[in-house]
């Protein structure tokens, strides 16, 4: 399972500056002549929901990782060099680095860097927190905020917006800064979250947040991340600025910023297909009027005599694996799941059956080689260019039925579907090629449209049979439209 939850703010500070860029569609980062840094936050509590009501129900299943598109990713060159003027140059061969933020801060509603100055009012334009000196109006970055005291009545605001009380800002001292890589680099509890490479600098940022992603719900403080440039280029003193930009949540186009929840457990259940010879799973699905819902305990399950281990998959789902020794081919048997409590209520213990397939059905010892299995794919549970609101969430049942026999579907093993969009002759991946679950008499997945941005979607699937790995191109069209229509005041 795949999940997106979008940045809600970010804002690019700068060096020896109050200028505010809260709502500019560009994050700005780097290094040089003078420094830029950028602030990203998102929001934490609806992992912390979704691992709370078990639909990631095996955390250390879980990996959260940052996602945002690199500016020069959508049309630039590799050989690109010269931005604005021959003093800002896009960085080449780099390192940039993820800091938690010492704390909450306020995006701002400032846009251009400079002033307008034939423009009435300059209402792009703002002075107001977040910035290099300040998270909120009126108060500093902590680890300076005992050198002014910012309710003295002697203070001058405006005095110190033109920085005469010798503020440093930037969040974080370079020296601090230094120290918390090297400790991250050792091994050592840091502050520094990631580090990514960038070769041509044209790289979009993909940086593992899980650990602060989970320390921020245990611990319900979630001030969000500093993104900068790692010490060793911070500290070059050069003539130029070497600069690279990403996308913001403030962005008019596809490429709004986001954090990818994988959850790597899946539902592989092999009641309709028990084979005699390997070790099976059977599941037990657990619903109240059609809504999936979480047993007290986990349950037991005793299979021929024998207990078997016991999981929960996800919400309302639990696995059982079973051993097939001692069991005879093509005979019928019995799963007794019992401590069955739902709401403190104890539930009647709960006798399932399935039937055991010979182990050749699996395994295929001498001269015979198995035979072709040329399996077609159909889909259901979204129409074929249908238009979904944003906040829907629908089951996709994936049909797999052997090529010129439609009266008999087959459970896939290993079937994987791609979730993606077309930008003229190339495709950009939402979801790569990802485990489509397997029911017990159906396969199928999940497609989450608040996780996606209005435009057209495609899926594809891809299935392994034997030794041949095959794709079916564009078994679905459909598209995601806007239920509102957003703006800044």
């Amino acid at each position: 399972m795949i999940r997106h939850f979008f940045l809600d703010k970010t804002n690019s500070i700068f060096e020896g500056s109050l200028q505010n860029v809260g709502i500019n569609p560009v994050l700005h980062i780097g290094y040089g002549k003078s420094l830029m840094r950028g602030l990203l936050h998102f929001d934490t509590c609806q992992v912390g929901e979704l691992i709370k009501d078990k639909t990631f129900a095996n955390i250390e299943k879980l990996k959260i990782t940052l996602k945002m598109t690199n500016c020069f990713s959508i049309d630039g060159l590799p050989y690109e060099k010269n931005l604005i003027n021959p003093l800002t140059r896009r960085a080449a061969s780099f390192d940039l680095m993820l800091t938690k933020l010492p704390c909450d801060w306020d995006a701002g509603r400032g846009f251009d860097f400079i002033s307008d100055f034939w423009v009435k009012n300059n209402r792009s334009y703002s002075q107001e927190a977040s910035n290099w000196y300040c998270p909120k109006d009126g108060l500093l970055w902590p680890y300076e905020a005992d050198l002014l005291d910012l309710n003295n009545p002697e203070l001058n605001w405006a005095e110190f917006k033109i920085n005469k009380f010798g503020a440093k800002g930037g969040v974080y001292p370079m020296i601090m800064l230094k120290e918390e890589y090297e400790k991250y680099l050792d091994g050592e509890d840091s502050l520094v979250v990631g580090v990514q490479h960038f070769d041509f600098g044209n790289e979009n940022l993909e940086i593992d947040v899980t650990d602060y992603v989970m320390g921020a719900i245990k611990s319900g403080n979630n001030p969000g991340l500093l993104l900068s440039f790692t010490p060793r280029f911070e500290n070059m003193n050069l003539d130029n600025e070497e600069y690279v930009g990403f996308v913001t949540d403030k962005t008019n186009t596809f490429f709004h910023p986001y954090i990818e929840v994988e959850y790597d457990d899946f539902i592989s259940d092999d009641r309709e297909s028990f084979t005699i010879g390997k070790k099976n799973k059977l599941c037990l699905y657990v619903s109240d009027n059609g809504e999936m819902v979480n047993l007290d305990e986990v349950p037991t399950c005793s299979v021929n005599g024998t207990e078997a281990e016991v999981r929960q998959i996800t919400k309302g789902v639990y696995e059982a694996t079973v051993s097939s020794d001692g069991m005879s081919e093509n005979a019928i048997y019995y799963d007794t799941w019992s401590n069955i409590l739902l709401d403190g209520e104890e539930q009647d213990d709960i006798e399932l059956e399935f039937a055991t397939n010979p182990k050749e059905r699996k395994i295929k010892i001498g001269t015979n080689v198995d035979i072709k299995r040329n399996f077609v794919p159909s889909i259901y549970g979204i129409n074929d260019d249908e238009k979904l609101g944003r906040g829907e969430t629908r089951e996709v049942t994936v049909d797999f039925r052997k090529q010129y026999e439609t009266e008999k579907r087959e459970l896939i093993d290993g079937a994987m579907f791609r979730l993606y969009v077309k930008d003229a002759d190339r495709d950009i991946d939402i979801i790569n090629y990802h485990p489509i679950e397997k029911g017990f008499l159906y396969n199928y997945f999940m497609i989450h449209t608040e996780d996606l941005i209005p435009n057209e979607y495609y899926i594809d699937i891809r299935i392994k049979t034997g030794r041949e790995i095959k794709y079916f191109k564009r078994v679905l069209k459909f598209t995601v439209v806007s239920n509102v229509t957003e703006r800044y005041n």
